[in-house]
């Protein structure tokens, strides 16, 4: 009886063993989580003002919201579980000697349906924080693309004026006419180029992906 009573303990012992080495295991898994949610925060931090930053930034927060409700959910199921195991307990003294070995039972279906609600909360939280900010961040850049247009097409429609009031003077020659079109073109492919220049420097400040 003693020999089956130790071989049963045994039994028990090594079950507790890869127990912890599990626990160890999912802390491990949730260390690397952290850690790589900060190397992220790193490359976010180092990257230059812009489109692509605010992006990566929200997409940042978003998958740590994910994160720590996936982590909230795993410790409330742990923690029923630990319920689950002391009312086992209580029901087995002798487990060690007669070689039971406890299996948790327990899911995420077993949560209170408090519990339950507030998980889904918590994730309907972070979808909408992500939908919401995302969709600012795509508005702020149409509407710089929209006043860039509108400013190109006031400097247009100010260079047809003139180009108007030149065609319509009745005091130059055809040959001074001419001249002035020419030089008021001139300055109209200079005025939009540098502004060119300057809506390429804005939106790749915005996006590099935007003007590739």
């Amino acid at each position: 009886k003693k020999a089956q009573e130790a071989a049963n303990e045994l039994k028990v012992e090594q079950a507790e063993r890869e127990k912890k080495i599990d626990e160890y295991n999912r802390t491990r898994i949730n260390q690397e989580k952290q850690s790589e949610f900060e190397i992220r925060q790193a490359r976010i931090d180092a990257m230059k003002e812009g489109f692509d930053k605010q992006k990566a930034e929200i997409d940042l927060t978003y998958d740590r919201l994910i994160e720590e409700n996936r982590k909230r959910q795993e410790d409330w199921v742990k923690e029923l579980q630990n319920k689950e195991r002391e009312e086992w307990v209580n029901k087995n003294p002798n487990y060690k000697k007669e070689g039971k070995v406890f299996t948790p039972a327990s899911t995420a279906q077993d949560l209170s349906e408090e519990q339950r609600n507030a998980l889904k909360e918590y994730t309907d939280v972070a979808n909408e924080y992500q939908m919401a900010e995302t969709d600012k961040l795509y508005k702020e850049l149409l509407d710089k693309y929209r006043n860039f247009e509108q400013r190109r097409t006031k400097i247009n429609e100010d260079f047809d004026k003139e180009r108007k009031a030149i065609e319509e003077n009745k005091t130059l020659s055809s040959s001074d006419k001419n001249a002035f079109l020419v030089e008021l073109e001139k300055k109209r492919k200079e005025a939009l180029k540098g502004f060119n220049n300057e809506e390429i420097a804005e939106m790749q400040k915005s996006s590099d992906l935007m003007i590739k």
